[in-house]
């Protein structure tokens, strides 16, 4: 056990592959940060637009008064927001997978010390669509899985506090799973270049000592929540100061979880 926590410990040195990290996933949240805003703003000004001319009982209205110019161009308009719309959800979804990816990619050959390229993108790409894919059926299982345990929970106490504090470890520790999931997979593609290959070694790979890794990464997910706790008043009531915060500490807790789960692969720890 001394050697886990070893590990564990030693994985709070800050160096090179720690900054990197960081920095690989700030730009990719800054990024993305930015495109949803600017799509938000091009849907609330178009919806805003077309806020008044949309409910039935006007639009039927209006175009028993409206000439055949004004008809063809208002149809124009309706046709103009559903395509931009359409057009940029799908691009938006498409430049986040790819964004994704690529950041992805780069970030695990670096740590890795192997060469980028290119030709492996479509594969990591269709890595991440399959990931997605996993992901919704993964929440689907949490949510029964959640629904269930916290019945059984309240068969032993009805208390509201104790009740969100098991829900959050709960919450934090089937989503700690899932991510942890992802950098293996993430770690044997760039290791290996094969999508399939490196799904089957990631579930082989948690099967292995697993636990006493995800032990660690849980509790150490807990530590801001308790340092946060009597600040609690101060941050529910100013919203803005509580996102950046959040954004914060999870860039930095997955950076750790990121070297911490190298560090544990290299050590073969989990092998």
């Amino acid at each position: 056990m001394n050697k886990y926590l070893h590990q564990y410990f030693q994985s709070f040195d800050p160096n090179r592959k720690h900054l990197i990290s960081i920095i690989t996933d700030a730009l990719l949240f800054g990024i993305l940060l930015i495109s949803f805003l600017l799509f938000t703003n091009y849907v609330q000004d178009s919806v805003y637009g077309l806020n008044s001319i949309t409910h039935p009982d006007y639009i039927q209205q209006r175009l028993s008064e409206m000439t055949s110019a004004e008809v063809q161009a208002f149809v124009v308009e309706m046709r103009t927001f559903l395509y931009g719309f359409v057009g940029g959800t799908f691009f938006l979804v498409l430049m986040t997978i790819f964004l994704f990816s690529l950041s992805n990619s780069v970030l695990w050959k670096k740590l890795l010390h192997q060469q980028f390229t290119w030709k492996t993108i479509p594969r990591w790409m269709g890595l991440t669509c399959f990931l997605i894919l996993l992901l919704i059926i993964f929440l689907l299982i949490t949510l029964v899985l959640r629904v269930v345990l916290t019945y059984f929970f309240t068969r032993i106490t009805t208390n509201e506090l104790a009740l969100s504090v098991f829900n959050n470890a709960l919450s934090i520790g089937m989503l700690l799973i899932f991510v942890l999931f992802i950098f293996l997979t993430f770690y044997h593609l760039a290791k290996d270049n094969v999508v399939f290959n490196s799904i089957g070694k990631a579930f082989k790979m948690m099967k292995k000592k697993f636990w006493v890794l995800f032990l660690l990464a849980w509790l150490t997910a807990h530590i801001p929540l308790v340092i946060a706790l009597p600040f609690d008043n101060v941050l529910r009531f100013n919203q803005p100061l509580l996102k950046v915060l959040a954004v914060m500490i999870t860039l930095i807790y997955l950076t750790w979880l990121r070297i911490y789960l190298l560090k544990s692969v290299e050590s073969e720890h989990l092998k």
